[in-house]
Protein backbone atom coordinates (compact mmCIF):
# COMPACT_ATOMS: atom_id res chain seq x y z
CA UNK A 1 0.00 0.00 0.00
CA UNK A 2 1.57 3.48 -1.10
CA UNK A 3 2.03 5.48 2.09
CA UNK A 4 -0.43 8.39 0.94
CA UNK A 5 -3.01 5.50 2.29
CA UNK A 6 -2.47 6.32 6.01
CA UNK A 7 -1.98 8.52 8.40
CA UNK A 8 1.94 9.51 9.21
CA UNK A 9 1.96 8.65 13.19
CA UNK A 10 -0.12 6.45 14.35
CA UNK A 11 -0.43 4.37 10.23
CA UNK A 12 -4.48 4.37 10.66
CA UNK A 13 -6.20 4.10 6.74
CA UNK A 14 -7.29 6.63 5.19
CA UNK A 15 -10.86 6.39 2.98
CA UNK A 16 -10.00 6.17 -0.31
CA UNK A 17 -12.68 7.94 -3.15
CA UNK A 18 -15.13 5.86 -5.34
CA UNK A 19 -13.82 2.83 -2.08
CA UNK A 20 -16.02 -0.35 -1.50
CA UNK A 21 -16.64 -1.41 1.65
CA UNK A 22 -15.79 1.63 3.31
CA UNK A 23 -17.33 0.68 7.10
CA UNK A 24 -14.00 -1.92 6.64
CA UNK A 25 -11.36 0.86 6.50
CA UNK A 26 -13.34 2.67 9.35
CA UNK A 27 -13.40 -0.14 11.37
CA UNK A 28 -9.87 -1.11 11.27
CA UNK A 29 -9.04 3.01 12.12
CA UNK A 30 -11.25 1.77 15.20
CA UNK A 31 -9.65 -0.98 16.56
CA UNK A 32 -6.83 1.09 16.25
CA UNK A 33 -7.82 4.28 17.91
CA UNK A 34 -9.45 1.52 20.62
CA UNK A 35 -5.68 0.19 21.27
CA UNK A 36 -2.90 3.30 20.68
CA UNK A 37 -5.64 6.68 22.42
CA UNK A 38 -4.92 6.43 25.98
CA UNK A 39 -3.51 3.46 25.74
CA UNK A 40 -2.49 0.63 28.46
CA UNK A 41 -0.74 -3.07 28.29
CA UNK A 42 -1.41 -5.69 30.62
CA UNK A 43 2.41 -6.10 30.66
CA UNK A 44 5.57 -5.46 28.77
CA UNK A 45 9.09 -7.28 28.20
CA UNK A 46 6.67 -10.78 27.05
CA UNK A 47 8.17 -13.00 24.39
CA UNK A 48 5.56 -15.57 24.32
CA UNK A 49 1.78 -14.90 23.81
CA UNK A 50 -0.40 -15.80 26.53
CA UNK A 51 -2.67 -19.13 26.26
CA UNK A 52 -6.09 -17.35 27.10
CA UNK A 53 -5.57 -13.13 26.10
CA UNK A 54 -9.13 -11.35 26.65
CA UNK A 55 -10.26 -9.32 24.03
CA UNK A 56 -8.68 -5.67 23.53
CA UNK A 57 -5.88 -7.43 25.56
CA UNK A 58 -2.77 -5.55 24.96
CA UNK A 59 1.12 -6.40 24.91
CA UNK A 60 4.47 -5.09 24.73
CA UNK A 61 6.44 -7.36 23.05
CA UNK A 62 9.85 -8.99 24.41
CA UNK A 63 12.99 -8.50 22.53
CA UNK A 64 13.09 -12.24 21.55
CA UNK A 65 9.43 -13.20 20.83
CA UNK A 66 8.59 -16.34 19.86
CA UNK A 67 5.41 -18.28 18.35
CA UNK A 68 2.86 -15.91 16.81
CA UNK A 69 4.94 -12.76 18.15
CA UNK A 70 7.97 -13.98 16.16
CA UNK A 71 9.27 -11.00 14.11
CA UNK A 72 7.49 -8.35 15.88
CA UNK A 73 10.06 -7.51 18.91
CA UNK A 74 9.14 -4.28 20.66
CA UNK A 75 5.37 -4.25 18.69
CA UNK A 76 2.26 -3.55 20.81
CA UNK A 77 0.82 -7.03 20.29
CA UNK A 78 -3.21 -6.22 20.69
CA UNK A 79 -5.97 -9.46 20.55
CA UNK A 80 -8.78 -8.16 18.94
CA UNK A 81 -11.84 -10.35 17.08
CA UNK A 82 -9.67 -13.58 18.19
CA UNK A 83 -6.58 -12.63 16.22
CA UNK A 84 -3.26 -10.50 16.77
CA UNK A 85 -2.81 -7.38 15.38
CA UNK A 86 0.46 -5.56 15.61
CA UNK A 87 1.20 -2.09 16.12
CA UNK A 88 5.28 -0.88 15.77
CA UNK A 89 5.94 2.21 17.66
CA UNK A 90 7.44 5.31 16.98
CA UNK A 91 9.63 7.18 19.45
CA UNK A 92 7.86 9.27 21.92
CA UNK A 93 4.62 6.44 22.39
CA UNK A 94 3.04 6.29 26.13
CA UNK A 95 1.74 3.78 27.21
CA UNK A 96 0.54 2.49 31.14
CA UNK A 97 2.03 -0.90 32.42
CA UNK A 98 -0.45 -2.49 34.46
CA UNK A 99 1.61 -4.79 35.96
CA UNK A 100 4.70 -2.30 36.78
CA UNK A 101 2.12 0.22 37.89
CA UNK A 102 4.64 2.32 35.55
CA UNK A 103 4.29 4.86 32.63
CA UNK A 104 6.95 3.69 29.47
CA UNK A 105 7.82 5.42 26.89
CA UNK A 106 9.24 4.38 23.39
CA UNK A 107 12.57 6.24 22.59
CA UNK A 108 13.09 4.31 19.46
CA UNK A 109 15.00 1.73 21.29
CA UNK A 110 13.07 0.53 24.19
CA UNK A 111 10.19 1.14 26.36
CA UNK A 112 11.77 3.18 29.03
CA UNK A 113 9.47 3.16 32.38
CA UNK A 114 8.54 6.33 34.47
CA UNK A 115 7.73 5.61 38.10
CA UNK A 116 4.61 7.34 39.30
CA UNK A 117 4.23 6.20 42.34
CA UNK A 118 1.09 4.10 42.16
CA UNK A 119 1.18 0.93 44.34
CA UNK A 120 3.14 2.50 46.86
CA UNK A 121 5.97 3.74 45.13
CA UNK A 122 7.46 7.07 46.05
CA UNK A 123 7.00 8.79 42.81
CA UNK A 124 9.23 10.45 40.29
CA UNK A 125 11.38 9.13 37.25
CA UNK A 126 13.23 5.94 37.37
CA UNK A 127 16.10 7.95 35.09
CA UNK A 128 16.70 11.73 34.16
CA UNK A 129 19.47 12.79 32.74
CA UNK A 130 20.94 16.03 31.18
CA UNK A 131 18.63 18.14 32.31
CA UNK A 132 19.40 21.88 32.14
CA UNK A 133 17.10 23.53 34.64
CA UNK A 134 15.52 21.85 37.73
CA UNK A 135 12.99 24.27 40.09
CA UNK A 136 11.12 22.83 43.11
CA UNK A 137 8.49 24.62 43.68
CA UNK A 138 10.33 28.23 42.32
CA UNK A 139 12.09 28.66 39.29
CA UNK A 140 15.49 27.47 37.93
CA UNK A 141 17.53 29.63 36.08
CA UNK A 142 21.17 30.08 34.58
CA UNK A 143 22.67 31.70 38.06
CA UNK A 144 21.09 28.84 39.80
CA UNK A 145 20.26 25.65 37.37
CA UNK A 146 18.92 23.67 40.53
CA UNK A 147 16.81 25.38 42.72
CA UNK A 148 14.37 24.32 45.90
CA UNK A 149 11.95 26.38 48.01
CA UNK A 150 10.94 24.24 50.87
CA UNK A 151 11.37 24.30 54.52
CA UNK A 152 13.20 21.15 55.26
CA UNK A 153 15.40 18.17 53.08
CA UNK A 154 16.32 14.84 54.11
CA UNK A 155 19.20 13.09 52.31
CA UNK A 156 19.10 9.16 53.72
CA UNK A 157 21.91 6.45 52.95
CA UNK A 158 20.53 3.87 50.78
CA UNK A 159 20.78 0.71 52.85
CA UNK A 160 23.05 -2.52 52.14
CA UNK A 161 19.55 -4.21 51.95
CA UNK A 162 18.62 -2.17 48.85
CA UNK A 163 21.87 -2.63 47.07
CA UNK A 164 23.90 0.05 49.09
CA UNK A 165 26.30 0.34 51.19
CA UNK A 166 24.60 2.35 53.89
CA UNK A 167 27.33 4.99 53.70
CA UNK A 168 26.24 8.76 52.62
CA UNK A 169 28.85 10.83 51.15
CA UNK A 170 28.19 14.56 49.40
CA UNK A 171 31.13 15.10 47.27
CA UNK A 172 31.22 18.92 45.74
CA UNK A 173 34.39 18.94 43.27
CA UNK A 174 35.67 22.52 42.70
CA UNK A 175 38.19 22.30 38.74
CA UNK A 176 41.51 23.67 40.24
CA UNK A 177 42.62 25.00 43.53
CA UNK A 178 42.12 28.87 43.03
CA UNK A 179 38.73 27.88 42.30
CA UNK A 180 36.19 27.91 45.63
CA UNK A 181 34.00 24.89 46.65
CA UNK A 182 32.07 25.92 50.10
CA UNK A 183 28.78 25.98 51.45
CA UNK A 184 27.46 29.76 52.01
CA UNK A 185 24.81 31.09 54.35
CA UNK A 186 22.80 33.82 53.39
CA UNK A 187 20.48 36.35 55.65
CA UNK A 188 18.13 37.73 53.08
CA UNK A 189 20.34 36.85 50.22
CA UNK A 190 23.13 38.28 51.85
CA UNK A 191 26.26 36.19 52.79
CA UNK A 192 26.94 35.92 56.46
CA UNK A 193 28.72 32.55 56.97
CA UNK A 194 30.50 30.27 54.58
CA UNK A 195 32.80 26.70 54.87
CA UNK A 196 34.23 24.89 52.56
CA UNK A 197 37.74 25.33 49.99
CA UNK A 198 37.60 29.26 49.37
CA UNK A 199 40.33 29.73 46.83
CA UNK A 200 42.91 27.36 47.80
CA UNK A 201 42.76 24.25 49.06
CA UNK A 202 42.97 24.64 53.03
CA UNK A 203 39.85 24.52 54.73
CA UNK A 204 38.29 27.95 55.45
CA UNK A 205 35.47 29.19 57.77
CA UNK A 206 34.19 32.56 57.79
CA UNK A 207 31.89 35.03 58.04
CA UNK A 208 30.70 38.10 56.92
CA UNK A 209 28.12 41.27 58.67
CA UNK A 210 27.39 42.24 55.19
CA UNK A 211 27.92 39.48 52.57
CA UNK A 212 30.61 41.84 51.05
CA UNK A 213 33.37 41.89 53.68
CA UNK A 214 34.69 38.71 54.79
CA UNK A 215 36.46 37.57 58.18
CA UNK A 216 38.49 34.35 58.22
CA UNK A 217 37.30 32.28 61.71
CA UNK A 218 39.57 29.40 61.09
CA UNK A 219 41.57 27.77 58.24
CA UNK A 220 43.14 24.35 58.47
CA UNK A 221 45.96 23.34 56.01
CA UNK A 222 45.35 20.72 53.71
CA UNK A 223 48.64 19.29 54.02
CA UNK A 224 49.44 18.95 57.60
CA UNK A 225 46.17 19.98 59.58
CA UNK A 226 47.86 22.98 61.61
CA UNK A 227 44.84 25.08 62.15
CA UNK A 228 45.06 29.02 62.34
CA UNK A 229 41.75 31.20 64.02
CA UNK A 230 41.92 34.56 62.35
CA UNK A 231 45.25 33.98 60.41
CA UNK A 232 46.55 31.31 58.26
CA UNK A 233 48.09 28.45 59.46
CA UNK A 234 52.16 28.83 60.28
CA UNK A 235 53.89 26.24 59.28
CA UNK A 236 55.05 23.63 62.04
CA UNK A 237 52.87 25.34 64.34
CA UNK A 238 49.46 23.23 64.94
CA UNK A 239 47.62 26.32 66.43
CA UNK A 240 48.28 29.57 65.44
CA UNK A 241 46.01 32.67 66.30
CA UNK A 242 45.32 36.72 65.50
CA UNK A 243 44.08 38.33 68.75
CA UNK A 244 43.44 37.61 72.48
CA UNK A 245 42.24 34.36 73.68
CA UNK A 246 40.26 33.62 77.04
CA UNK A 247 38.78 30.68 79.17
CA UNK A 248 36.56 31.62 81.06
CA UNK A 249 34.36 30.19 83.78
CA UNK A 250 32.32 31.07 86.91
CA UNK A 251 34.82 31.07 89.15
CA UNK A 252 37.75 33.07 86.75
CA UNK A 253 39.28 32.95 83.57
CA UNK A 254 42.71 32.53 82.05
CA UNK A 255 43.76 34.96 78.85
CA UNK A 256 46.38 35.65 76.60
CA UNK A 257 45.83 39.17 74.84
CA UNK A 258 47.09 40.20 71.16
CA UNK A 259 50.50 41.62 73.38
CA UNK A 260 51.59 38.03 74.34
CA UNK A 261 50.78 38.96 78.23
CA UNK A 262 48.74 35.90 80.35
CA UNK A 263 46.69 37.01 82.35
CA UNK A 264 44.37 35.47 85.61
CA UNK A 265 42.14 36.18 87.16
CA UNK A 266 39.38 35.03 89.77
CA UNK A 267 35.70 35.70 90.47
CA UNK A 268 34.20 36.26 94.30
CA UNK A 269 35.77 33.26 96.61
CA UNK A 270 36.52 30.75 93.37
CA UNK A 271 40.39 30.08 92.68
CA UNK A 272 41.50 29.95 89.22
CA UNK A 273 44.27 27.57 88.82
CA UNK A 274 46.75 26.74 85.69
CA UNK A 275 48.56 23.22 86.18
CA UNK A 276 51.54 22.71 84.10
CA UNK A 277 53.03 19.63 85.48
CA UNK A 278 56.76 18.12 84.59
CA UNK A 279 58.12 15.88 86.90
CA UNK A 280 56.06 15.30 89.90
CA UNK A 281 53.68 18.19 91.07
CA UNK A 282 56.16 21.10 89.96
CA UNK A 283 54.33 24.02 87.71
CA UNK A 284 56.88 25.21 85.61
CA UNK A 285 57.34 28.03 82.55
CA UNK A 286 59.90 27.99 80.16
CA UNK A 287 61.51 29.63 77.70
CA UNK A 288 63.68 29.10 74.18
CA UNK A 289 66.26 31.44 72.70
CA UNK A 290 65.75 31.80 68.82
CA UNK A 291 68.00 28.83 68.16
CA UNK A 292 65.26 26.62 69.57
CA UNK A 293 67.91 25.62 72.04
CA UNK A 294 66.13 25.46 75.68
CA UNK A 295 66.90 28.77 77.72
CA UNK A 296 65.62 27.82 81.29
CA UNK A 297 62.44 28.24 83.99
CA UNK A 298 61.46 31.65 84.16
CA UNK A 299 59.59 30.29 87.09
CA UNK A 300 58.65 26.97 89.06
CA UNK A 301 56.76 26.21 91.88
CA UNK A 302 56.96 22.95 93.89
CA UNK A 303 54.14 22.88 96.15
CA UNK A 304 55.20 20.09 98.43
CA UNK A 305 58.55 21.96 99.28
CA UNK A 306 56.44 25.32 99.04
CA UNK A 307 59.43 27.12 96.92
CA UNK A 308 60.17 29.34 94.34
CA UNK A 309 62.83 28.62 91.69
CA UNK A 310 63.72 30.58 88.57
CA UNK A 311 67.07 31.10 86.03
CA UNK A 312 66.68 34.32 86.25
CA UNK A 313 67.49 38.09 87.51
CA UNK A 314 64.36 39.89 89.23
CA UNK A 315 64.96 43.45 87.29
CA UNK A 316 61.95 45.89 88.11
CA UNK A 317 61.07 48.37 85.00
CA UNK A 318 61.34 51.06 85.71
CA UNK A 319 64.35 50.70 87.56
CA UNK A 320 64.08 51.63 91.83
CA UNK A 321 60.42 51.47 91.30
CA UNK A 322 59.66 48.37 92.69
CA UNK A 323 59.61 46.12 95.82
CA UNK A 324 59.70 43.05 97.35
CA UNK A 325 57.64 42.53 100.11
CA UNK A 326 55.98 45.63 102.41
CA UNK A 327 55.68 46.55 106.03
CA UNK A 328 53.14 44.38 106.86
CA UNK A 329 54.20 41.76 104.35
CA UNK A 330 57.47 41.07 104.51
CA UNK A 331 60.05 38.30 104.34
CA UNK A 332 61.44 36.17 107.31
CA UNK A 333 64.55 35.86 106.35
CA UNK A 334 67.26 36.81 103.58
CA UNK A 335 70.07 34.67 102.19
CA UNK A 336 72.43 35.87 100.09
CA UNK A 337 76.29 34.54 98.96
CA UNK A 338 76.94 38.28 98.32
CA UNK A 339 76.41 41.32 100.57
CA UNK A 340 73.17 43.77 98.92
CA UNK A 341 74.72 46.28 96.36
CA UNK A 342 72.66 49.58 97.28
CA UNK A 343 72.95 51.82 93.88
CA UNK A 344 75.06 55.09 95.79
CA UNK A 345 76.31 56.46 92.39
CA UNK A 346 77.22 60.32 92.82
CA UNK A 347 75.26 60.87 89.56
CA UNK A 348 72.19 59.76 90.93
CA UNK A 349 72.11 62.11 93.89
CA UNK A 350 72.40 66.00 95.06
CA UNK A 351 71.79 68.28 97.89
CA UNK A 352 75.08 66.52 99.41
CA UNK A 353 76.25 67.75 102.37
CA UNK A 354 78.37 65.86 105.30
CA UNK A 355 76.66 64.08 108.26
CA UNK A 356 76.75 66.77 111.21
CA UNK A 357 74.18 65.55 113.35
CA UNK A 358 75.47 62.09 113.65
CA UNK A 359 76.75 62.07 117.12
CA UNK A 360 74.08 63.69 118.54
CA UNK A 361 71.62 60.85 116.24
CA UNK A 362 73.58 58.10 117.65
CA UNK A 363 73.87 59.33 121.20
CA UNK A 364 70.06 59.23 121.14
CA UNK A 365 69.33 55.56 119.62
CA UNK A 366 68.50 52.49 121.75
CA UNK A 367 69.68 49.54 120.87
CA UNK A 368 67.48 46.77 122.25
CA UNK A 369 66.84 43.26 122.62
CA UNK A 370 63.31 41.62 122.09
CA UNK A 371 61.60 38.16 120.47
CA UNK A 372 59.08 38.87 117.34
CA UNK A 373 56.02 38.27 118.04
CA UNK A 374 55.37 34.19 117.43
CA UNK A 375 58.71 33.72 117.82
CA UNK A 376 61.43 32.24 120.83
CA UNK A 377 64.27 33.97 118.96
CA UNK A 378 65.47 36.45 120.82
CA UNK A 379 66.85 39.51 118.52
CA UNK A 380 68.77 42.71 118.47
CA UNK A 381 67.89 45.88 117.08
CA UNK A 382 66.22 48.93 117.52
CA UNK A 383 62.53 50.46 117.39
CA UNK A 384 61.50 52.47 114.67
CA UNK A 385 59.23 54.48 117.17
CA UNK A 386 62.75 55.42 119.20
CA UNK A 387 64.78 55.85 115.78
CA UNK A 388 61.69 58.18 114.74
CA UNK A 389 61.80 60.31 117.77
CA UNK A 390 65.33 60.43 118.01
CA UNK A 391 65.48 61.91 114.20
CA UNK A 392 63.31 64.76 115.03
CA UNK A 393 65.21 66.00 118.27
CA UNK A 394 68.29 66.00 115.91
CA UNK A 395 66.34 67.98 112.88
CA UNK A 396 66.71 64.48 110.72
CA UNK A 397 63.10 63.78 110.62
CA UNK A 398 62.63 63.81 106.83
CA UNK A 399 65.38 60.99 106.69
CA UNK A 400 64.64 57.84 104.90
CA UNK A 401 66.30 55.95 107.71
CA UNK A 402 62.91 55.56 109.30
CA UNK A 403 59.27 54.69 107.37
CA UNK A 404 55.62 54.15 107.25
CA UNK A 405 53.40 52.01 105.55
CA UNK A 406 50.90 53.84 104.84
CA UNK A 407 51.68 57.99 105.25
CA UNK A 408 48.58 59.16 105.29
CA UNK A 409 47.59 56.38 108.29
CA UNK A 410 49.57 56.98 111.54
CA UNK A 411 48.86 53.79 112.74
CA UNK A 412 50.33 52.09 109.71
CA UNK A 413 53.13 49.74 110.44
CA UNK A 414 56.46 51.56 110.52
CA UNK A 415 59.54 50.04 109.17
CA UNK A 416 63.87 51.12 109.18
CA UNK A 417 66.31 51.20 106.42
CA UNK A 418 69.30 49.84 109.06
CA UNK A 419 71.75 50.15 106.72
CA UNK A 420 71.54 54.06 106.62
CA UNK A 421 73.20 53.67 110.46
CA UNK A 422 76.25 52.54 109.05
CA UNK A 423 77.15 56.24 107.48
CA UNK A 424 76.04 57.28 110.80
CA UNK A 425 78.49 54.75 112.62
CA UNK A 426 81.39 55.66 110.27
CA UNK A 427 81.28 59.81 110.97
CA UNK A 428 80.94 59.12 114.30
CA UNK A 429 84.03 56.58 114.63
CA UNK A 430 85.59 59.27 111.81
CA UNK A 431 85.03 62.51 114.81
CA UNK A 432 86.08 60.05 117.34
CA UNK A 433 89.54 59.53 115.48
CA UNK A 434 90.13 63.32 114.92
CA UNK A 435 89.94 63.74 118.53
CA UNK A 436 91.70 61.12 119.07
CA UNK A 437 94.76 62.54 116.92
CA UNK A 438 94.40 66.37 118.35
CA UNK A 439 94.93 64.77 121.78
CA UNK A 440 97.21 62.30 120.67
CA UNK A 441 99.22 65.58 119.14
CA UNK A 442 98.92 67.56 122.18
CA UNK A 443 100.90 64.85 124.27
CA UNK A 444 103.65 64.96 122.41
CA UNK A 445 102.50 61.50 120.75
CA UNK A 446 101.68 61.18 117.24
CA UNK A 447 98.63 58.77 116.20
CA UNK A 448 99.49 56.42 113.31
Amino acid sequence: MPSEDFSPNLGLPYLLPNQAQKHVTVNESLRAFDILVMASVEEAGLDTPPVSPGEGGVWIVGSAPSAEWSGYALELAAWQDGAWMFYAPNPGWRVWDRAASALRIYDGTNWAALETGSGGGSGGLTETQNLEFVGLATTADGANPFAARLNSALWTARETTDNGTGDLRLALNKETSSNTVSLLFQSAYGGRAEFGLVGDDRFSVRVSPDGGSWLDALKIDNATGDLGVGTAPVAGQKLAVSGSIIAETGDGSVSLDTNGRLELSRNGSGATQISSRSGGSHLKFGVTKATNAFKGSVLELDPDAETFKTQFDFIPNPGGSLDIGSASSSFRDLYLVNAPSVSSDRRQKHDIADLAQAGDLLARLRPVSFRRNGSDRMSFGFLAQDVRAALIETGLEHASLWAMADAADPDSLQSLRQEELIPVLVAVVQDLLTRFDAVSTAGGHKHV
